[in-house]
């Protein structure tokens, strides 16, 4: 009897719990039905820049393989073991060190005294002009002229005729024999000059030429205004005659007077 009367309650219960879901969810849809739409409100739309997107990164992939666990038996607890401490190991002993020698400490020698020389003594210009007299200067030697030794001229007019045709010296009138054997004499000197100085051109070896040079011989034996007044038709003769009698150096005439001599010049040594 009571069982049955429990499952009645249970019913009733039951019942009444879904009568009241009931009316509770017609009461909800009624109020729906008659309820005002809200009033839609105006939408607003703001331009906003787009954020860049982040790179997708790859998803990680567990490459390692996957094992069962397996539980671990239960280690006992394990008594702590006394071990001897350790020993330290033996340092290396240091190298012994030499024995640092003490400097001799003797006395430095002293240095030696530097004599001062003794002021040079004063002295009066009187004095030092009679220790150290004025030398007179020397003058250089003047240039003399060497005398040059001509042979005896005697006093006929041979040497003048044997030379006639070779040389001419002018002479002035009134002159005495004597003079002009000493004239002709002086162009025979000059003559015999020339050949001794005369270097002979290549170009003339073995050519007999012959042309004829006139010059002036001042009083002092200077000879000037050489020329050739009839050459030879070798033009390196007759230039080298030009130049060989420019350069000779003569005694100075026998009369001291200045002269004009022509003389016949040849290769002939």
């Amino acid at each position: 009897m009571a069982l049955e009367e429990t499952k009645a309650g249970y019913y009733y219960s039951a019942a009444l719990h879904i009568g009241i879901a009931a009316a509770l969810a017609a009461f909800a849809f009624a109020g729906r039905i008659f309820q005002k739409p809200p009033e839609q409100q105006p939408v607003i739309f703001q331009m906003v820049e787009p954020t860049p997107e982040a790179p997708m990164q790859p998803a990680q992939q567990n490459d390692a393989p996957q094992y069962d666990t397996i539980d671990e038996p239960k280690v006992k607890d394990i008594k702590p073991i006394d071990l001897p401490a350790p020993q330290p190991e033996p340092q290396p002993e240091p190298d012994p060190k030499p024995d640092a020698k003490t400097p001799d400490k003797s006395p430095a020698p002293k240095p030696k005294e530097v004599e001062k020389p003794a002021p040079p003594k004063k002295i009066s210009i009187d004095d030092f002009r009679k220790k150290n007299p004025a030398k007179p200067r020397r003058q250089p030697p003047r240039a003399r002229s060497k005398p040059v030794k001509i042979d005896k001229i005697s006093p006929s007019t041979s040497n003048l005729d044997k030379f006639a045709n070779q040389s001419r010296i002018s002479v002035k009138g009134g002159t005495s024999s004597a003079m002009k054997n000493a004239l002709g004499a002086y162009a025979q000197y000059i003559n015999a000059l020339a050949k001794r100085n005369w270097v002979m051109p290549d170009s003339i070896i073995g050519m007999e030429l012959s042309c004829t040079v006139m010059f002036n011989v001042s009083a002092a034996g200077t000879i000037s205004s050489v020329r050739i007044i009839k050459g030879s038709g070798n033009s390196d003769f007759d230039e080298s005659a030009v130049r060989l009698f420019k350069g000779l150096r003569l005694v100075p005439p026998p009369d001291g007077e200045p002269h004009n001599i022509s003389l016949v010049f040849t290769t002939e040594k």
